[in-house]
Order: structure tokens, then C-alpha cells, then sequence
């Protein structure tokens, strides 16, 4: 399921020009109760996920600068997580527990629940947060180094699809014995390039739209858990181009 949030207040919203890590932090106040089971156990047995995904902002922008942006009253985001119980507890959070929720002097004003019938086995997304996809390997001095796969690359793909394989396992309890096929549609690599700082580490990642082909299992992870990797640092979540 999806959350479209809605945030207002007094002035303009000025938040740093990488503000993942702040925005990331908001999240967690709003998932309430779980907040700390999430953040320090996440999903899975070995490999763990946060399952959960959220986007930018979206709203007015009054003024980019090489520090901050400032963005005018209302700006919205979108938060989505497969679980119910996730959802339920933003809401229980929100609802009943709403002292303290602020997010740089903006307040939520309203939530909007979004979601997508899967009758089908194919989808066209847009992403909301870029994609990112990279493997880290230890060079010859024994140092991590860190390379990030363009959607021109096959192991961009690759890495997309074993990821949803992996968050198969963890939401569904099995092995995912399938087919799927991810296909870059509207995707220019140096246009919808991003780099984003996140705790001074850089991320790179790839806006754009993509054709997804796998049972609507599949497809409903990728909606609500995102695709590739840092989903739950603001990465990877898509929307059905058709909405």
C-alpha cells in the first residue's frame, strides 16, 4: 500500500539539498511503534530489508541554491511499504499520537491511501526516487570500493531483479521460481542521472521509466518495497505510469 502525505506550514519549507537522511528520519517518527524493531531488526533471516520505500518531495520550488531548497506550502511525499501492519501503525501514529510529528516546521494536513490493482502481469513505472544498483568488493589493499551500475548496463537489471527475489523470500517465506523481466523504457543516463549525499556517503542513482513482467506478486513488491537497493534511505520507488 501506498501513502501520499501531505505537509504544510507557515513560510517556505527549506531543507538541506541532500535532505534523504533528513526526510528518512521524519519516517521513522511517523512509523510509531515499530519505528525501532524496523530500524534495528528489519525483515529477513540473513539479508535484511527495511521493506519499505519512500519518494522526494514534490511541490513548489521557490529556490534551489547550492546549499538548500525552499519549497512553498503544500509539498507531499509518498511513503509505501507492502506490510499492512506498517500502514496501520503510520496511521495509528498520525491519528492518535500526532505531538512531535514535524518535519522542519511543517505538520501533515493529509494522507492519501493509493493502491494498485494487480490484475495483470505487466506494468509501466516511473520512478518517484531514483534507482540505484551496485556491488562493493574489496580491492587489493583490502579497502571496500563501491561501483554503481547505469540502466545501460546489464548488471543494473541484474541486480534489480535478484533484489525482488530476495524480498520474495523475505515477504512471501519462499523461494521465487519465475520470471522477471525489467526493460528501461525512458531512461537517459546522463539527463536522469542523480548523486545524492547521504551521512556524507555519495549514492548514485537513475530516474526514469521502466516496463516490469512478473506475476502481480512480484509487481505489488515492487510497487510498495521498491527496486534495487536503500529504498528505506529514499531509493528506488516507483509508481504505475497509468495513474
Amino acid at each position: 500500500m501506498r501513502l501520499e502525505i501531505i505537509l504544510e506550514g507557515k513560510g517556505t519549507l527549506k531543507v538541506p539539498l541532500y535532505y534523504n537522511a533528513a526526510l528518512q528520519g521524519f519516517v521513522y517518527s511517523i512509523l510509531g511503534k515499530i519505528a525501532t524493531r524496523i530500524h534495528d531488526e528489519g525483515f529477513g533471516e540473513y539479508r535484511k530489508f527495511k521493506m519499505f520505500v519512500f519518494s522526494e518531495l514534490f511541490g513548489d520550488t521557490r529556490k534551489i541554491t547550492d546549499r538548500y531548497i525552499y519549497f512553498k506550502s503544500p509539498v507531499k511525499f509518498y511513503l509505501a511499504s507492502p506490510y499492512t501492519f506498517v500502514i496501520q501503525s503510520i496511521f495509528d501514529r498520525i491519528f492518535n499520537d500526532s505531538s512531535g510529528l514535524s518535519f522542519h516546521g511543517f505538520r501533515i494536513t493529509g494522507i492519501n491511501i493509493q493502491e494498485d490493482s494487480m490484475d495483470g502481469d505487466e506494468i509501466v513505472a516511473r520512478t518517484l526516487s531514483p534507482i540505484t544498483a551496485y556491488q562493493t568488493f574489496k580491492d587489493i589493499d583490502g579497502k571496500n570500493k563501491t561501483i554503481y551500475f547505469s540502466p545501460a548496463e546489464r548488471e543494473f537489471i541484474e541486480l534489480l531483479e535478484k533484489n525482488l527475489q530476495r524480498k520474495h523470500k523475505v515477504f512471501y517465506g519462499s523461494e521465487f521460481d519465475g520470471d522477471i523481466v525489467i526493460e528501461p523504457l525512458e531512461v537517459d543516463c546522463l539527463r536522469d542521472y542523480r548523486k545524492v549525499l547521504y551521512k556524507g556517503t555519495v549514492v548514485k542513482g537513475w530516474h526514469g521509466k521502466f516496463r516490469l513482467k512478473a506475476p502481480p506478486e512480484i509487481l505489488k513488491l515492487a510497487l510498495y518495497a521498491g527496486l534495487g537497493s536503500k529504498n528505506s534511505q529514499g531509493f528506488g520507488m516507483i509508481k504505475r505510469q497509468d495513474e
